[in-house]
């Protein structure tokens, strides 16, 4: 019998002396169905498998040949581009992707949505999918960019332009807004989320959407504490109040985030375990907090007793089952706990660094790896 590519991925990870729950950053059950064969992984999945075995990724390109149906498509996109036909590089280059994601060559994929990305910058006015496009149907397109996997510049590059050609009278004008500066914290451009955090905050006010101010006000809070310190911020008046008075969530989770990064540079254990008192007083949700309490105390495990199983087990733990659990903040929590692994030389982070600069690249979020 030949061999299938299932059966190449298993003998890399045993000559590497793991076990399926052992490979960080892809959980047992996805791991071992593309073993099986039940599931094909994308060529970028078996790229970080690739860093993580230690082999050769050519060891497994045999199985991702480019057919015939992707070299045409590609050579037709690409005359597109050379003609100027923008709406057609954009129409057809997001079939192609929907069509082919499953088994497209890295090379492929990446060539692909360099040309969406240069539709949009060549002629950012066009509709793209269609000239009478509204914002609303636009939004639904970007979603559906979220959901094919496309990366944050590109993402972020599609909300400039929405936010150029729509008037912002429009209702839906604060999606536009809010999204621009979630995937330019996602790049790593916290210049750049700010200022639109600024510019929703105001429209926010001008429209009377007065709920939505302190939930921008509050992610504005936690970008700067990457790089503010705790100051005159008094945890017991301030921030309890603010912890307590609005009773949102997301605002809650990102003022303790960003109070969590201030005390942590501030080397406080006395204010960290302040914060956790008044957190979880002030938590008025049924629901279970988020994990970032849980994060900061294996972080703080490591910093002041030198004990680093708690970060590897919480990494593992949110590796195999976060995304599962919080995946709209996934990969900003699996950010946090690289920088707070690399800011306190936790020893796991050699090996970390190594597949979570590949994550970052592959997602054009590696504006983050200037930080460690």
């Amino acid at each position: 019998m030949s061999e299938t590519l299932g059966m190449r991925l298993k003998k890399a990870r045993l000559a590497r002396g793991l076990r399926q729950n052992q490979v960080p950053g892809i959980a047992q059950s996805t791991l071992a169905s593309w073993e099986s064969g039940r599931r094909w992984p994308k060529w970028s999945d078996v790229l970080r498998l690739a860093e993580i075995y230690r082999v050769d990724p050519t060891t497994f390109t045999p199985f991702y040949t480019p057919d015939a149906g992707q070299f045409a498509g590609v050579r037709h996109l690409e005359d597109a581009a050379r003609t100027g036909d923008w709406a057609t590089v954009w129409q057809d280059g997001y079939r192609f992707l929907q069509r082919h994601r499953q088994k497209v060559p890295l090379a492929v994929y990446s060539r692909v949505e360099q040309l969406l990305a240069q539709a949009m910058a060549e002629q950012p006015w066009l509709g793209l999918v269609r000239r009478q496009q509204t914002l609303d149907e636009e939004l639904r397109v970007a979603a559906a960019m979220h959901n094919l996997g496309l990366g944050a510049r590109t993402m972020h590059q599609w909300f400039v332009r929405l936010a150029q050609q729509y008037a912002p009278d429009h209702p839906s004008y604060i999606k536009v807004l809010n999204n621009a500066a979630i995937y330019a914290e996602r790049m790593g451009d916290l210049t750049t989320a700010l200022q639109w955090l600024a510019v929703g905050v105001n429209w926010s006010k001008a429209h009377h959407q007065w709920d939505r101010v302190p939930e921008l006000e509050a992610i504005a809070f936690r970008l700067h504490s990457y790089t503010e310190d705790l100051g005159n911020l008094g945890l017991q008046g301030q921030m309890c109040g603010e912890l307590a008075d609005d009773g949102n969530t997301f605002v809650h989770e990102d003022l303790c985030i960003g109070y969590s990064w201030r005390i942590w540079r501030a080397k406080d254990t006395t204010a960290w375990k302040r914060l956790k008192t008044l957190a979880i007083k002030t938590w008025l949700d049924d629901s279970p907090m988020p994990p970032w309490m849980a994060l900061w105390d294996a972080a703080w495990a490591w910093r002041q007793r030198r004990v680093a199983k708690p970060l590897s087990d919480w990494v593992a733990w949110w590796l195999a089952d976060g995304e599962t659990l919080w995946r709209a903040h996934w990969d900003w929590y699996l950010r946090d706990a690289m920088l707070l692994a690399a800011q306190s030389q936790h020893p796991g982070f050699t090996e970390w660094r190594h597949w979570w600069s590949h994550y970052l690249q592959q997602h054009q979020e590696d504006g983050w790896l200037t930080w460690v």
